[in-house]
């Protein structure tokens, strides 16, 4: 019985074959999405899961709040608290500390490379992190204070397949470090973002502060005790860095290292961040595309009963059951499933890159994997399931002398279920065209947004340790080259300042107040460089070099203040003056809105250098800057790059985002003009005789373009009406991580309506047109 079911069900197939091949592409299409979604969400949620300990490690969080009602989040600590928690407390096991060394030099023999995964930790950190060990001692990773350990991707690339194990490296043309162990990489994603691991203690031969209290620029680990209450411990050690700074407002609380990645957008840290809520819009929008696709295969099916029901009738006077006809419409979905699962992994392979560099992510089916080939065979019992269970149900039980004599009976609730479905389709559709109108133009609102600095033409590098003493050879050289303006020495680029330290002055009625401020040092060349307006007192140029600390701020900071004109005040102590004051200028991400800056003259404290080139030739000068770069530094890459490229990596998370989202978007669409076509089409020939009455009566083509097209076209407006405040839900939801957004306008209902209308219409004007053509006498000869 189940062969004969099988080889009906193939001939049903070549027998509808456009229905089959919409039925078959529509499912296929929803499949491959689902599938990448899926492996995209699967990312993302299991970072940091590759560790044995996982549900123990925790990194401390620092907590501080304002007398202005200002709060912050925070993980660098002082570098002396990891020590201090695992010797006063027996609830930790271990502790560990680790400390970004920033870009640097790294030179092997004759060759040269630039590193910014580079950090300090404790050994203790391969206690609480279980890297597995490809070369060295598992036991004893570093041999001494020396000793370097790279992750498997660093050593391939500085020693290629060989053995790196006792090979030299210097770095920063300082410090000889020997390796004595090799990583392998992490079988899932971590938000650690290292390749080179150096003793915590040799930092300080970098001139970075291995000890104490004050330097808020370490994070730290922690491996909890088993069966240790996680909030009764937090209270526990709340206060604890008030042990050993009087002075101290931030608290300190354990935070999971599973909740790193997708749950810490409001903690300022060094690391990667996800967002949660694009996991929740991704799986809404993968449940959503499986469910239009079963939509599909629901409305096109039912469409297809006029046809089938004598057949019905025939089989059910021959003696079928309900139970054999249930089994043959059930077959029939499962081969459909089936070869639509198959078709989907096809499209997965062969779009996978493609979606990949879209996405940034490098996403596969390990079919090795029982939990990816359970997956595969799960999605297809269950799309088979779910989109026969109404056909089967209805037709099953459709009476017999209905059957034989074709007639509906039951029609209006079919009807009715199919136009329900397309609205619910269309909703869809159209929330999706919204969003990703709203998330393009405010895109191109951030690229296109006055940043209040001039970033044409504007270039930085940053400066290794051991290059820091030479910046006004390097300063003045660049600047006798030709089409090169001005150079300055600068502790941060514009449109990257976070550094941050806390504001304590009197108010106008002797309070003492506090803010949290942004920070960063400058030398006499910036603001011209940088392009930055000042609106009240002078530039840094001219001024004194003496035991007076010079600052400038900007509007906001005198806002915070309370001051209108601060120029010669001293703010924060007796040795600085005020000298001017600063236009407003978006110093960070347009996430943030501008905070308060304190800008300190320095000629010293320069990390990056800041060169304006002129408009005429910029490519050529790059060269020559480059060129005498080489001649200054032969122990250094010569690496430049424009602020707008910088700029433009802020939101690259932003830009992927919308671009998977309009992708998927389409794809959606997509599944829903299928069925529309093929339900148009089923129209059309339900209605074959009542067009031919209707030509022979004289209707125009264009008369039954509108009769055939208008039932469709208002079902998509329904659909609209029906969507519209959900859009606006929508429309704030995609806004709210921008500070500075676009004013929602109808403009963009009327858009996204307008293209909805359009996509429908587009969908189903051929076979509406190609119905309408049809000679009046064959449309009367039907059946």
């Amino acid at each position: 019985m189940f062969i004969k079911n099988l080889i009906h069900s193939f001939r049903l197939f070549f027998r509808n074959k456009l229905f089959s091949l919409i039925n078959i592409v529509g499912l296929s299409v929803g499949l491959a999405a689902f599938f990448y979604i899926f492996f995209w969400i699967v990312d993302e949620v299991t970072y940091d899961r590759c560790f044995e300990e996982k549900d123990r490690i925790y990194i401390v969080l620092d907590y501080e709040q304002y007398s202005n009602g200002e709060e912050l989040y925070f993980t660098p600590n002082p570098a002396g608290l990891g020590p201090e928690l695992k010797a006063k407390f027996p609830e930790i096991e271990e502790t560990a500390r680790l400390r970004g060394l920033g870009t640097s030099n790294i030179k092997i023999g004759e060759k040269i490379f630039s590193e910014n995964q580079i950090a300090g930790c404790d050994s203790g950190f391969f206690n609480i992190f279980d890297f597995k060990v490809k070369y060295g001692n598992s036991e004893q990773l570093f041999n001494d204070k020396y000793s370097v350990v790279l992750f498997e991707n660093i050593a391939e690339k500085f020693f290629g397949e060989e053995n790196p194990i006792g090979k030299s490296i210097l770095i920063n043309n300082t410090i000889e470090y020997t390796v004595s162990a090799i990583l392998k990489e992490p079988k899932t994603k971590t938000h650690l973002r290292l390749g080179i691991l150096l003793p915590f203690e040799s930092l300080a031969a970098h001139d970075i502060e291995i000890e104490g209290w004050r330097n808020f620029s370490t994070a730290t680990y922690v491996l909890l005790n088993d069966e240790v209450a996680l909030d009764s411990f937090n209270l526990k050690i709340k206060d604890f860095i008030k042990d050993y700074m009087e002075d101290a407002i931030a608290t300190i609380s354990l935070f999971p290292l599973n909740k790193i990645r997708l749950h810490s957008s409001h903690v300022l840290s060094s690391y990667s961040t996800g967002n949660i809520t694009n996991v929740y819009i991704l799986t809404i929008i993968a449940f959503l595309i499986i469910v239009i696709a079963c939509i599909n295969y629901i409305n096109l099916n039912t469409t297809q009963q006029l046809q089938r029901l004598k057949e019905i009738g025939i089989r059910k006077v021959l003696g079928a059951s309900k139970r054999n006809i249930r089994g043959q419409l059930l077959i029939e979905s499962f081969i459909y499933a089936f070869l639509a699962t198959d078709i989907a992994i096809i499209l997965f392979e062969v779009f996978k890159n493609s979606l990949n560099q879209l996405s940034g992510k490098v996403l596969d089916i390990d079919y090795s994997l029982y939990r990816n080939v359970i997956l595969l065979i799960t999605t297809t019992l269950f799309i088979g399931f779910i989109s026969s269970v109404f056909p089967v149900l209805f037709q099953s039980r459709y009476k017999v002398l209905y059957a034989l004599k074709g007639v509906l009976k039951g029609v209006k609730v079919q009807t009715t279920l199919r136009k329900s479905l397309i609205v619910f389709q269309f909703v869809i559709t159209f929330l999706l065209i919204l969003g990703s109108l709203t998330l393009k133009k405010q895109l191109n609102f951030v690229a296109s947004t006055d940043l209040g600095f001039d970033k044409e033409n504007l270039y930085y590098t940053y400066l290794k340790r051991d290059q820091r003493s030479n910046i006004d050879l390097y300063k003045q050289e660049l600047s006798k080259l030709n089409g090169v303006k001005e150079v300055s020495a600068c502790y941060d680029i514009p449109g990257d300042i976070s550094s941050s330290f806390i504001v304590e002055y009197k108010d106008k009625n002797g309070e003492d107040k506090q803010f949290l401020s942004n920070l960063t040092y400058a030398d006499e060349n910036y603001l011209n460089v940088a392009g930055i307006n000042v609106i009240k007192g002078n530039n840094f140029s001219g001024i004194e070099k003496d035991s007076i600390s010079y600052l400038i701020l900007n509007e906001t900071a005198c806002k915070y203040l309370g001051i209108d004109d601060p120029i010669n005040l001293s703010i924060r102590k007796d040795n600085e003056r005020v000298v001017g004051v600063i236009k407003d200028y978006n110093f960070s991400s347009l996430h943030e809105n501008v905070a308060p800056l304190f800008i300190y003259f320095s000629n010293k404290r320069g990390i990056y250098l800041l060169i304006k080139l002129g408009p005429e030739h910029p490519d050529q000068t790059l060269i020559e800057i480059k060129k005498k770069w080489d001649e200054l530094n032969p122990d250094h890459l010569a690496e430049f790059n424009s602020i707008q490229s910088f700029l433009d990596r802020q939101y690259l998370s932003d830009s992927r985002f919308h671009s998977i989202i309009i992708t998927f978007a389409f794809l959606t669409v997509l599944i829903a003009c299928l069925g529309l076509y093929g339900l148009s089409q089923y129209e059309g020939k339900k209605r074959t005789k009542e067009i031919g009455i209707r030509k022979a009566l004289g209707a125009s083509v264009t008369n039954l373009i509108g009769l055939l097209s208008s039932d469709f076209i208002k079902l998509v407006v329904i659909a609209i009406v029906i969507a519209l405040p959900f859009g606006y839900l929508l429309i704030k939801e995609i806004l709210e991580p921008f500070a500075y957004k676009i004013n929602v306008s109808w403009l963009l209902f009327f858009y996204a309506s307008l293209i909805s209308i359009t996509i429908a219409f587009a969908t189903i004007i051929y076979q509406v047109y190609t119905t309408s053509k049809t000679n009046p006498i064959d449309n009367l000869r039907y059946e």
